[in-house]
């Protein structure tokens, strides 16, 4: 289950860094971690003190791929592969 959430934090950590190139490794670090973890502010430029200007000044689809990662972290990874696994939505 940690090599799992591993993978998914370094997806994340691609996908934002994909689509905000400005943002400094800690930054994307933090970011990744806080919305799967849902544990609040990030650090850096995301910390308590300055998130609402950095979130701000995201792009649309960093924004929608920043949901989709709170959802998977607010949920738990195991929930989520349960609900996309293809049997358990079998009628059989």
């Amino acid at each position: 289950m940690v090599s799992s959430w591993m993978v998914l934090v370094t997806a994340s950590m691609l996908t934002i860094s994909f689509l905000e190139p400005d943002l400094t490794m800690t930054d994307v670090l933090s970011v990744s971690i806080s919305l799967l973890g849902n544990t609040g502010p990030a650090l850096g430029e995301f910390g308590p003190s300055g998130a609402a200007a950095a979130w701000a000044g995201m792009s649309i689809p960093s924004l929608l791929a920043s949901t989709i990662l709170m959802w998977l972290g607010r949920l738990e990874l195991l929930t989520v592969l349960v609900l996309l696994h293809p049997r358990t939505w079998d009628s059989d």
